[in-house]
Order: structure tokens, then C-alpha cells, then sequence
């Protein structure tokens, strides 16, 4: 397969696994940059993507209970990754609104959008914060193949983290900043997982196995990572350590469960799954196992994040 083609597999895989929800009683939608309501708690945020209002992609947040619904973005493009800023005052996320796919940031209402990529030439997507929220890594085919940048979070000084033959794929920093998590592999279909240091040097492997392991985040406190193994059409989500031992299952069914992301605490995980014919958000209680389900919206909902 083709590098081409290999990129549109993944885009095409990325925007298919994204499918989840988020659907909820709450205060009426304000789009792009309106006030992000009083009853909005902001020990307890849950920002994600939805195809809610009229089938495109939007960035909507909600209380983790289902309460305080808004909408933070309003276009026919797709918006989607969204991720929350350390001091949860901004969210970074990728946009196709300008052509293709680029790194974008806002506010946490949705006010002051800004491209900070403004690539022409590929897809810039899925992008993090490093814990002191100066710098940004995301995933970007601009060379001919995924690989991973890194930039200031304006924007500039964009520099390539990975450089590789196999694709290198969404990147998570580690709370303490030292190392960045992500997948790799010659396709998605042999994704594996790994971690190296914030410069790309000193690259550790984490897990091998004949099905494909991705998505990726660590646990607030740097010990666990959660992640999504599988190759459809059930997918389920793992915790490990961070060095790659004690692999144990977290959520299992027959349903896709992906996009792991930790509560600020680490005591639950927030995820896409399905019910029946429809796709939301559920989270689940590490300690126990106890699922609850978030969003009931029957449109597409998915990436949730969770403030920190």
C-alpha cells in the first residue's frame, strides 16, 4: 500500500472510529464564542464532538453529569480532537473549516479562534498540550507520512518529532512532560504502542500484538495508560503500566469502545461506545468496573476530553 493511501486509510479509520455522543438536558446551544453558561461546573467538564446539530462535526461541553449542554463551535466543516489546555481556560483541536485539516485553538467558550498550523499541503490532526501548556505535538502527513511535530502554542517553531518509514501516530504527553505517547506501525491494521522523550530521542516499545493498539492516554498521576486494542468490529479498552507490564482489560463487550480519555482524579475513564444503532459517551470506575452512560443524543457523538 501506498503512502497515500496509507494516510487516507488512517483519516478515513480516524473519522469512522469517531463516532460517539453526547446528548443531554442543559442549556440551549450558544455557537462560537458565546457565554459558556453559569451552570456549567468547572471541576467536572467534559468537552467533545458531535454531529448533533444538522450532521456536521461540532465541539460541544457539558457537565460530566449530562447537565449545562453548549455548543462551542458552529460550521459545516468537521472539528474534531478536541483537547483542554493545563489551566482548562483554552481548547486545541484540528478543523478541516479552511480546506484540510489543521490545528486550531479557542477558548474554552468557543471565543478567539486561531489556525495555528495553516498547512496546505497535508492533514495536521489530533493534538495535545504539554503539561505546562507551552508547547503542542500533533500528528501530520506534511512530509509524506504520519509523523509526529511539536510547536509553541502559538503556533510557531514547528518541528518534527519522528522520522521514520512506518506511520507515527497521535501523540500524548506525559504529565510530567519528559516523554510523549503514541502508536506506530506500518499501517493502522499493525499498530503498536510506544513512548520516547519530548525530543524523539530514546524510543521504548510498549506492547506488540497481532491487533492493532492506539489512542492512548496516560493516567493523571504518569503510572497507567489507557488505550484501545482491537480490529473491529469490537474494539475494547486496556489499562497497562506505563513501562508496558500488567496488561488487564478495562472495558470489554461487543460494542466499539475507543478514545480513552482519564477523569482529572484517575478514578474513572470517560470512552465512546455504542448502544444499539447509536454511538455516545459512557464512563467507567477504575476501580470497580461500574459503567455509567453520559450522553443518550442520537446523533454522532465522540472524543470526549475531560477538563483537567
Amino acid at each position: 500500500m501506498n503512502t497515500v493511501t496509507h494516510m487516507s486509510s488512517v483519516i478515513l479509520l480516524t473519522a469512522a472510529f469517531l463516532i460517539a455522543g453526547c446528548g443531554a438536558s442543559g442549556t440551549e446551544p450558544t455557537p462560537d464564542g458565546g457565554d459558556t453558561s453559569p451552570d456549567l461546573d468547572a471541576s467536572g467538564l467534559i468537552a467533545f464532538v458531535s454531529e448533533r446539530d444538522g450532521g456536521d462535526r461540532d465541539i460541544f461541553v457539558q457537565n460530566v453529569d449530562g447537565s449545562g449542554l453548549v455548543q462551542l463551535t458552529d460550521n459545516s466543516a468537521m472539528d474534531m480532537s478536541p483537547n483542554w489546555s493545563p489551566d482548562g481556560t483554552r481548547i486545541v483541536f484540528d478543523s478541516d473549516r479552511d480546506g484540510d485539516r489543521d490545528i486550531y485553538v479557542m477558548d474554552a467558550d468557543g471565543g478567539n479562534v486561531v489556525c495555528l498550523t495553516q498547512n496546505s499541503i497535508a492533514e495536521d490532526l489530533y493534538p495535545d498540550w504539554s503539561p505546562d501548556g507551552s508547547q503542542i505535538v500533533f500528528t501530520s502527513a506534511r512530509d509524506g507520512n504520519w509523523e509526529l511535530y511539536v510547536m509553541n502554542a502559538d503556533g510557531g517553531n514547528q518541528q518534527r518529532l519522528t522520522d521514520n518509514l512506518v506511520e507515527d501516530f497521535g501523540g500524548r504527553w506525559s504529565p510530567d512532560g519528559a516523554r510523549i505517547l503514541y502508536a506506530s506501525g506500518p499501517d493502522f491494521d499493525n499498530y503498536e504502542l510506544y513512548h520516547m522523550l519530548a525530543d524523539g530521542s530514546g524510543v521504548v516499545r510498549l506492547t506488540d500484538n497481532d491487533v492493532p493498539d492506539l489512542f492512548a492516554e496516560w493516567s493523571p498521576d504518569g503510572n497507567n495508560i489507557a488505550f484501545t486494542t482491537g480490529a473491529g468490529p469490537s474494539e475494547d479498552i486496556y489499562l497497562m503500566n506505563a513501562d508496558g507490564s500488567d496488561v488487564r482489560v478495562l472495558v470489554a463487550n461487543a460494542a466499539n469502545d475507543i478514545f480513552a480519555c482519564w477523569s482529572p482524579d484517575g478514578t474513572r475513564v470517560a470512552y465512546q461506545t455504542t448502544y444499539g444503532d447509536n454511538d455516545d459517551i459512557a464512563a467507567v470506575e477504575v476501580a470497580t468496573g461500574d459503567v455509567v452512560r453520559l450522553t443518550t443524543n442520537p446523533g454522532w457523538d465522540s472524543y470526549p476530553t475531560w477538563r483537567r
